[in-house]
This record gives structure tokens, C-alpha cells and sequence, in this order.
């Protein structure tokens, strides 16, 4: 009892963080949205598991960067392992 309380205590602990990197790729999309303190929070926040998707110029076509998703959806990925 004690271990699937713990194992739900991080599953919605990880959720949560993910809906930080949902907020974090859509203020990407807005111009001037990460100057404000929250979007500054929101990057900082976001910008340690991001920050190895984002910054690399691999996942790059045409000028559009996405790495940003492909991050996304790898954490997503992570996440459903843990609940299965």
C-alpha cells in the first residue's frame, strides 16, 4: 500500500512538471511571453530538460526547431512507463 502511494505521489509530481513543459513550448510560440516573471519561472523551470532538446541543432527542419516535442513527447513516453 505503501509503494503505490509513493509510485502516485510521483506520477502527479511528474504531470505536474509536464504541464511546466506544455506552458514552457507554448510561451515559446508567443513573442515576449518568457520576458515576464512567470514565463522567466516557467523557462527556468522547464530549461534542464528542455535546455538538451532545445539548444541541439539536430532535430532542426527547415528552420523549425523540434526538439522542444520530441522532448516532450519522450517525457511523455517516460511517464507511461512508470504508471503501466
Amino acid at each position: 500500500m505503501a509503494l503505490y502511494t509513493i509510485t502516485l505521489i510521483i506520477y502527479y509530481l511528474l504531470r505536474a512538471y509536464q504541464i511546466v513543459l506544455g506552458i514552457s513550448i507554448i510561451f515559446s510560440w508567443i513573442p515576449n511571453a518568457r520576458s515576464t516573471r512567470f514565463g522567466s519561472v516557467v523557462q527556468y523551470a522547464s530549461d534542464w530538460y528542455l535546455g538538451y532538446f532545445r539548444y541541439s541543432n539536430v532535430l532542426v527542419l527547415g528552420g523549425i526547431n523540434f526538439g522542444t516535442v520530441i522532448g516532450f513527447l519522450l517525457y511523455d513516453f517516460a511517464i507511461s512507463l512508470l504508471w503501466i
